[in-house]
Formats: C-alpha cells, sequence, structure tokens
C-alpha cells in the first residue's frame, strides 16, 4: 500500500514511510522481517498468497 494512502492520524502508525525512505537503511531488516512474518503466519494473507508460501 502506498504510504499517501494511509492515515497519518491513525494509532497504529508512528510515521508513515515509503519504500524508498527503508531500503538501504537499518530499519529495513525489521521491517522486511514483519512482512515476512505476515506473510508465513496470518492465514487472511494465505488466502491471497493461494499455492506462493514464503520460505521462513
Amino acid at each position: 500500500m502506498p504510504a499517501r494512502a494511509l492515515s497519518p492520524n491513525s494509532s497504529l502508525i508512528g510515521k508513515v514511510l515509503c519504500r524508498n525512505d527503508v531500503v538501504s537503511t537499518p530499519l529495513a531488516q525489521q521491517a522486511f522481517a514483519i512482512a515476512d512474518a505476515v506473510l508465513a503466519q496470518d492465514d487472511r494473507v494465505a488466502e491471497l498468497l493461494g499455492s506462493w508460501k514464503i520460505q521462513v
């Protein structure tokens, strides 16, 4: 989801960053680990992925 589509007033979001603000920074490893965990463990996302599975 593009950062501009997220509400900056959400209590769940501390700061909205664009992809380019994260890639090649120390934050990237943590951001990708969170995304990988969601892809691997959330059944709602698994339904959308179909037969594609993330390797953890």
